[in-house]
């Protein structure tokens, strides 16, 4: 027969020739065929299909007794499938099935209410559920989130008017991308921006990460509280260790019914982003630790909104390290050397230049207001018996266009000549001048005699 667009077929057999559902040795066999759409309407699947795209779902059941019945269900939707086996008990408060749900999707984002940009994560794995009418309970969860694995056990309460998780995930080599904002060749995107999934559910949850990753931003270990109610969402203490140092954060984000927004209050200690940087740049400019704290917060409909309205500011340290383009001491003792004469930009691409440079500390400043980092300043101390007396880095950055302009400027002991770095463009790939000027030692041109200074015997005819 037909259910509305949907293809049925239904077969009831017993050991009796009547219908009774609960009598031992009763089967029941249902197919349903039609538009993947529709099928996962039916079945409460809360993903979209292309409409052109075909689903069917079967289930089987067969009574053991009055009061069990073996199930299985098989759903397949385009791509994705589910299967359940197990068993359905009655019980004075109700039926409760439990079982094994085995699934496979090729992408969940639109679940996680972050499918509209061109990224997809896939999931696959089985775990142990058990469902009655106040709660669905799931316990030994071994999934594969797009290339990481997650594990864990918890309970949906479902008599509040809101279903509430309570949970308990770790996650190890889970690459958390699709959590950031997608910046494409037009930029930021203008979309509407959906953080639907903060009004589904209340949420606590106890996290524990290994091996996760944001884009090119490694992260060794995190534990973190979550809990997420009527689309608040508060972490007041997600701690962990990246790039080999440690890091606490606060973190307080609005989603759901609320327009987008987050709020992140951090320190990091030892942090050596020298291995970040230089999987963004191909070299990392600097080698030392770095320690600090950051206030940032934005709140916005689309991710060029959000980027356009960030607040904050961060204040770093960095403990005694070397710069890695420069060899100041060889440098300055080419440039002063009596021999050398031309340009001083040339002594740069000697191998010999091209080397470290020690520095003791250095005190850094970033001022974030409307989108804009209007003040980012990094002022580099050297010991005694360096080479150079003081080093400066200064710029300005624009969060929306991802430009960058800035200078950082090396000065030489005993002198108040600099050799200075120019930035400006995408901050991914900066246009990079330098100007050695300062150093220059160009012989002045010489002119030619007049005739009239000439010896006699070589003055022409």
């Amino acid at each position: 027969g037909t259910l509305d667009t949907i293809q049925t077929r239904f077969t009831l057999t017993g050991p009796a020739r009547r219908i009774a559902f609960d009598e031992k040795g009763q089967k029941l066999d249902l197919t349903l065929q039609g538009r993947a759409n529709d099928i996962a309407t039916l079945c409460n699947i809360g993903l979209p299909y292309d409409d052109d795209a075909l689903g069917s779902a079967r289930l089987q059941m067969e009574n053991q007794s009055s009061n069990v019945t073996q199930i299985k269900t098989d759903i397949a939707l385009r791509q994705d499938a589910l299967s359940l086996v197990g068993q359905v008990r009655r019980t004075a408060g109700g039926r409760r099935i439990a079982g094994t749900l085995a699934f496979r999707m090729a992408d969940i984002l639109p679940l996680l209410g972050t499918g509209d940009g061109p990224q997809s994560l896939s999931a696959q794995g089985d775990v142990q559920i058990v469902s009655d009418p106040d709660s669905l309970a799931f316990s030994a969860l071994d999934a594969t989130i797009g290339e990481g694995k997650v594990s864990g056990e918890g309970v949906v309460n479902l008599t509040a008017d809101r279903p509430k998780l309570n949970a308990n995930l770790k996650a190890d080599g889970l690459s958390l991308d699709w959590a950031l904002p997608n910046y494409g060749a037009a930029g930021w995107s203008d979309a509407p921006m959906k953080w639907s999934a903060f009004a589904r559910s209340d949420v606590d949850v106890e996290l524990g990460g290994t091996n996760l990753r944001f884009g090119q931003f490694a992260v060794e270990d995190v534990t973190a509280r979550l809990k997420l109610l009527g689309g608040v969402l508060e972490a007041p203490q997600i701690t962990g260790r990246a790039m080999g140092g440690t890091f606490e954060v606060e973190l307080l984000a609005e989603g759901g019914m609320l327009n987008p927004y987050f709020s992140v209050q951090s320190r990091f200690a030892d942090i050596r982003p020298t291995p970040f940087l230089a999987s963004v740049y191909g070299v990392g400019p600097f080698m030392a630790p770095l320690s600090g704290s950051l206030v940032l917060s934005g709140r916005g409909t689309s991710a060029r909104d959000m980027m356009g309205s960030l607040g904050g500011e961060m204040q770093f340290e960095l403990g005694g390290g070397v710069l890695r383009f420069i060899d100041a001491s060889v440098f300055t003792a080419l440039a002063a050397a009596e021999t050398f004469e031309g340009r001083a930009i040339s002594l740069l691409q000697r191998p010999d230049v091209q080397g470290e440079t020690p520095f003791a500390r250095g005190i850094g400043l970033i001022d974030i207001r409307d989108g804009q980092a209007i003040r980012s300043t990094l002022d580099l101390v050297f010991d005694a018996d360096s080479a150079l007396q003081e080093g400066r880095f200064s710029g300005q950055f624009d969060f929306v266009s991802r430009d960058l302009l800035a200078d950082f400027a090396l000065s030489p002991e005993g002198s108040n000549k600099e050799l200075l770095w120019q930035l400006s463009g995408d901050i991914t790939a900066p246009e990079i001048r330098v100007d050695a000027a300062a150093f220059d030692r160009v012989a002045p041109p010489i002119e030619a005699a007049s005739p009239s200074a000439l010896p006699h015997s070589a003055a022409p005819n």
